[in-house]
């Protein structure tokens, strides 16, 4: 866009598609409880698919399940390393 005086700017945005980005709200009703901490569990036990690898290692473990702990007794969900 440029404005009156000649200067342009621009912006852009990322938009995923096809996917879901990992949330420790794993039933995604927009609340972090016990129900997501047992979702959880099932993930990494393997009866349930891996919807929750918060760490991005390419699976569902314990790690995940702590995350989902930690954000359901209200602290921060950490995604990421």
């Amino acid at each position: 866009a440029t404005d009156a005086s000649g200067q342009t700017a621009s912006a852009s945005v990322n938009i995923m598609i096809g996917t879901t980005a990992p949330s420790c709200d794993a039933n995604g009703d927009a609340a972090v409880n016990v129900v997501d901490v047992q979702l959880g569990v099932n993930q990494a036990l393997g009866s349930a698919p891996c919807v929750s690898d918060l760490n991005g290692d390419g699976a569902c473990n314990i790690v995940d399940v702590q995350r989902i702990v930690n954000a359901a007794m209200g602290g921060a969900c950490v995604i990421g390393p």
